[in-house]
């Protein structure tokens, strides 16, 4: 990902953390910590650098994990220390897996089977986190000072971190009753539906940078991911429809907010394609007020009343057939046009199969409504 140093320029953020580590090992954690905050608009009270070997190291020391691998692949590419390949590969389900194979299982670049993309190896990432967090809280023993300690100790200068080993007890103890329905993710992909595309540096190297130009929108992202609970509680049905000529708005601004954590009711053309601002007219009668607050902040759009007779009837109507009916009503607006980048038809050739079935027939062309 590209993102802007102190000294006004861009890099790639791997490199911003290279850039420092020339000097000192405390100056690269600086340089990496300091672009993050300004990226996400956030405080990063600790950090955590894993070495290969120190990541092998750590499985092993735990037992190994076990991990469920939901999709197959082989990677006839993978890298040898002696900088040759060789051919790996995984089978899905489950499988029990020591430092090596779960490094392997982390790094893999090339599989085949939609497994040899960045997106696919953050996702493969995020299952060992949440295998290494079940096989750390499964046995008391690893919640203890003497055992984090030889762990702490055993990694030496494998790991870089600013945690102690009783800020890292406090804070196992903290997430040992998390379950999963308490734990929200977000990978970030070069997606139809993502607020990020795909770029090349000058030098030619491949990078991700945002669609609209800043990082306003994905800091956002991270902010709200701490409020999901809340969306998820107050289970709202949001219903989107497009007021403008826009051609596949309302479909594709559903699909980045079902992305967020919204729920999406339907999306279809407002009664007429005029609006210049985007407003939400609330059904709840204030019942939904996080939902509401949130929704008005995403869009950047104000929330109208009274609710037009013709969308209280619409409602009604939806409610008669569907035996529900939606919580809020999104009209999108020209100003929302504008902000709001579409996908190519490149962009979405390039999404899987399974998910291309539906998206392709319902795309908004030139000879279908505008949506």
């Amino acid at each position: 990902m590209l993102a802007r140093f102190k000294d006004g320029n861009w890099y790639k953020i791997n490199q911003i953390y290279s850039m420092g580590k020339v000097s000192s090992e405390e100056l690269g954690e600086k340089y990496i910590v300091e672009t993050v905050e300004d990226l996400l608009d956030a405080d990063i009270h600790y950090f955590g650098i894993v070495s290969f070997a120190g990541f092998e190291e750590f499985i092993d020391e735990i037992g190994g994990i076990t991990v469920n691998v939901p999709r197959g692949f082989t990677d006839p590419s993978y890298p040898t220390a002696d900088f040759k390949t060789k051919v790996v590969g995984f089978q899905p389900g489950w499988q029990t897996m020591d430092g090596a194979t779960a490094l392997i299982y982390a790094r893999s670049r090339y599989g085949d089977n939609f497994e040899g993309s960045d997106f696919a190896r953050s996702r493969r990432q995020q299952l060992i986190m949440e295998a290494v967090k079940e096989k750390l809280f499964k046995f008391s023993t690893l919640l203890n000072p003497e055992k984090i300690s030889a762990i702490f100790d055993l990694l030496g200068s494998s790991v870089e971190t600013n945690l102690s080993v009783w800020q890292a007890l406090k804070i196992a103890q903290m997430t040992k009753e998390t379950t999963e329905d308490k734990i929200y993710r977000i990978v970030l992909d070069d997606g139809p539906d993502s607020i990020l595309e795909p770029g090349f540096t000058a030098e030619g190297a491949w990078i991700l940078k945002p669609k609209d130009g800043n990082y306003t929108t994905l800091a956002r992202q991270f902010k709200n991911i701490f409020e999901a609970g809340n969306l998820k509680e107050e289970n709202a049905k949001i219903a989107v429809q497009n007021g403008t000529e826009t051609n596949g708005l309302a479909y594709w601004t559903s699909v980045f907010l079902e992305r967020l954590g919204y729920q999406i009711f339907s999306w279809k053309n407002a009664q007429t394609q005029d609006y210049q601002r985007t407003v939400i007219y609330d059904l709840t009668d204030g019942n939904k007020k996080d939902t509401l607050k949130m929704l008005k902040t995403e869009l950047e759009a104000y929330a109208a009343k009274p609710v037009p007779d013709y969308l209280l009837n619409q409602s009604q109507t939806e409610a008669a057939s569907a035996k529900t009916k939606p919580d809020f009503i999104v009209i999108l607006g020209i100003d929302h046009a504008l902000r709001f980048k579409l996908p190519k038809l490149e962009e979405i050739a390039t999404i899987t199969p399974a998910a291309a079935t539906t998206t392709l027939e319902i795309l908004p062309t030139s000879t279908l409504p505008n949506l």
